[in-house]
């Protein structure tokens, strides 16, 4: 009888859902226990049930920085039992991840298509430690990252209208994606981002005055603006020294911790049953104001800003599909860095600029040097490390090396794009967005 023997991308392929499938075991583990984040989405949820409305502050299931579209999204897993809410969710999870590393493995690398699993592996160990977290609370990271995904794979197959509702449901999901819509916008897709804006009112604010009452719906958008954007920005966290625990790694805090004395020991900020852990932690170099502190992070908000403007300016039609690819995952990049609220867990939503970088082929139609690609690569890893330190984790260097990586990678998108100006885009198939403007 004959044997099969397993080639190295099959056991790399193999390895890769092993370590899936224990992240999944992670996730199941910690939700029939009962444990965080998974439970403040449940309580959320199973709160409409109860009261038809929305919980107040206090209750565990109250999301203050999410728009009310999200607890009426998990009031479906309220209708099960916590602990089989919990296992569908990490199913899910699990689910989402495959199919996006398949996308990538399929179209956004050298492999063969047989071996999209294997392709994947290097950009998945690279985002492993921050997987792990993912699936440890069972956050929305997966989600999020699937909808982004989706939403770019629909636009390159020319389903514009479709790519802007996955990506409206994203937004409702989790704000923070509006920087892609941003890109869309920059690109002139104004099909998709029409879409994107139709599917937000719709599935928010008419949804929610449908199933709360104008007057409910209307308090609970004041409510958020008040939570998410007048009390959540950085400039807030820094001046009334609200997130600034060792596990927020937004630039703002960040600068604060490193230039003011802010005790960054853990605290739940948005937890009632919060409360301080450990000795307090001290990482500051200086004693400079607050107030002071707060305008130079502005400075600094707003020169990465213009930056990633400039960087994003041209048109769809006056690029290629690596290109565009490339700046869709650097604007993911940038929606991760420019959050108030930085968890060690947002980092993953890196994997995609990783995941082409790690393509060689992609780099080279985008113009981007493979030195360069390995340089960004090892530029993510140096700080890795320092996580383990709650002390060096103050210091924000992760989020620091995005800074760089996102300079590094922008400055060669533009530099290509001058160099292929006036060219006819490479290897743009009929199905690309480029060709669809």
């Amino acid at each position: 009888m004959r044997r099969y023997r397993l080639s190295l991308p099959d056991l790399v392929a193999v390895l890769v859902l092993v370590l899936i499938g224990l992240l999944t075991f992670l996730a199941i583990r910690r939700t029939l226990r009962g444990l965080p984040d998974f439970e403040f989405f449940y309580a959320a949820g199973r709160y409409i049930w109860q009261h038809r409305a929305l919980a107040d502050e206090g209750h565990v299931g109250y999301l203050p920085w999410y728009l009310p579209a999200l607890p009426r999204f998990f009031a479906v897993f309220a209708l099960m039992p916590a602990g089989v809410a919990g296992v569908v969710w990490a199913l899910l999870n699990t689910g989402m991840l495959l199919v996006a590393l398949r996308w990538f493995g399929r179209h956004a690398s050298d492999a063969p298509r047989k071996q999209w699993m294997a392709s994947q592996f290097a950009p998945f160990m690279l985002t492993f430690p921050y997987w792990i977290y993912q699936f440890q609370l069972s956050q929305l990271t997966v989600f999020v990252l699937f909808l982004c995904t989706g939403s770019l794979l629909l636009w390159e197959s020319n389903r514009r209208v479709l790519s802007g509702c996955a990506l409206g449901v994203a937004i409702l999901v989790k704000t923070t994606p509006v920087v892609l819509l941003g890109w869309f916008l920059l690109k002139r897709q104004w099909r998709t981002s029409a879409a994107c804006a139709a599917t937000i009112l719709v599935l928010g604010p008419v949804s929610d005055v449908l199933i709360f009452g104008p007057a409910k719906a209307a308090g609970y958008y004041s409510d958020w603006y008040h939570s998410a954007v007048a009390n959540g920005s950085h400039r807030y966290f820094m001046l009334n020294q609200v997130e600034v625990d060792h596990r927020n790694q937004g630039s703002g805090v960040t600068l604060a911790r490193l230039l003011h004395p802010v005790d960054a020991r853990r605290h739940l900020w948005n937890d009632p049953r919060s409360k301080h852990w450990g000795p307090s932690i001290f990482v500051n170099v200086a004693n400079v104001p607050l107030s002071a502190v707060a305008r130079l992070h502005t400075l600094l908000l707003a020169g990465v800003g213009l930056l990633l403007l400039y960087g994003l300016r041209r048109p769809a039609a006056a690029l290629n599909r690596s290109q565009l690819r490339l700046e869709w995952a650097l604007a993911m990049l940038a929606m991760v860095w420019f959050m108030p609220v930085l968890r060690l867990y947002h980092y993953a939503w890196v994997y995609p600029l990783l995941a082409m970088l790690c393509s060689a082929r992609l780099c080279r139609e985008a113009g981007v040097s493979v030195r360069l690609a390995w340089t960004v690569v090892i530029l993510w890893i140096l700080p890795m490390p320092m996580l383990i330190s709650r002390e060096l984790r103050c210091l924000g260097p992760v989020m620091w090396a995005m800074l760089l990586m996102g300079l590094l990678v922008g400055a060669a998108l533009v530099a290509s794009q001058r160099r292929l100006a006036g060219r006819v885009p490479a290897e743009s198939p009929p199905n690309s967005g480029a060709n669809h403007v």
